[in-house]
């Protein structure tokens, strides 16, 4: 067959890291269980998976970037997925690679993103990924009030909590002592509260 261009940046994704002129995008559209509107993964040269939606009907449009961590999926520079229903059982079951080689096999998917934690606010925290430090910007609502804060893994297993008090704009958090993965961070008091998501490699 012959093709044609129509579309330099099809939905408007775009998985580079800011600053850098490539992203190596490994596009993968599927419905993740039968019937559902279709889903866009993503893998990238970062070893994260975007998931993008908003596409059925949209084709010519933007898509919708659902999470740029789907399903907490990390295995390296480069990554590449793809999947299908391999045993009939009607689940997407995925495979991932990497620029290294190598395939990893996901059996009953992770079919939809990771459930998003019920919260009120969300919270800045940034380099994203870090490595030594990293910096959680402070609601104001929370600037001279006490409150506590609370560091889980992907798992929800608490690697950190104290209580806090701060009239400054961020907290400098020290995170050279975490195994890597993703991480995170709940600010809250007894009325509300705030939460970010951190990806923390070495």
């Amino acid at each position: 067959p012959v093709f044609t261009l129509t579309d330099n940046f099809f939905g408007d994704v775009d998985v580079r890291q800011p600053g850098f002129t490539s992203g190596y995008s490994v596009p993968y559209l599927v419905e993740l269980e039968p019937g559902a509107e279709y889903t866009l993964l993503v893998g990238c040269e970062r070893g994260f998976i975007f998931q993008y939606g908003n596409i059925d009907d949209n084709l010519t449009g933007t898509f919708l970037k659902v999470d740029s961590t789907y399903a907490e999926i990390y295995h390296g520079l480069r990554v590449a997925v793809s999947g299908g229903d391999i045993d009939a059982d009607g689940k997407i079951e995925l495979l991932v690679g990497n620029y290294r080689g190598g395939v990893t096999f996901y059996d009953d998917a992770p079919n939809v993103a990771v459930p998003p934690l019920s919260i009120d606010q969300e919270i800045r925290v940034y380099p994203n990924p870090a490595s030594r430090n990293m910096q959680v910007d402070l609601p104001v609502y929370f600037r001279g009030k006490p409150f506590s804060l609370l560091i889980s893994n992907s798992l929800g297993e608490k690697k950190f909590a104290g209580k806090y008090e701060s009239t400054g704009n961020s907290l400098d958090i020290d995170v050279s002592l975490f195994p890597p993965g993703v991480y995170f961070i709940r600010l809250s008091d007894e009325k509300i509260s705030f939460v970010g998501k951190v990806m923390i490699s070495r």
